[in-house]
C-alpha cells in the first residue's frame, strides 16, 4: 500500500495484460467493503547513465551523467 494524492491509499498490481485489459474496462475493483477506483499505469524505461528515457544503461550510447541528479541536473553533493 502507498498513500497517494490527498493520503488516500493506492496500490500497483502486476498482472498478465489480458486480466488487466478486462479489469481496465471494468474500472473498479470491491477491496472487502470498499470499491475502489482502478486506472492504467504506464511505465517509462529511465536510462541511469544519461537520465534519458526509452532505453537502459547496457545500451546507452549517450553522454555518462550518472555523477548529476535525475531530478535537477546539478552535481550531487554528499
Amino acid at each position: 500500500m502507498l498513500l497517494s494524492y490527498g493520503g488516500n491509499k493506492m496500490a500497483v498490481v502486476k498482472m498478465k495484460c489480458k486480466e488487466a485489459y478486462r479489469l481496465q474496462m471494468l474500472g473498479h475493483l470491491t477491496v472487502r467493503l470498499v470499491r475502489c477506483q482502478v486506472r492504467k499505469k504506464n511505465q517509462l524505461t529511465r536510462c541511469f547513465r544519461c537520465h534519458g528515457f526509452s532505453h537502459h544503461r547496457a545500451i546507452c550510447k549517450e553522454t555518462d551523467r550518472t555523477a548529476l541528479c535525475m531530478t535537477c541536473s546539478q552535481e550531487n553533493q554528499r
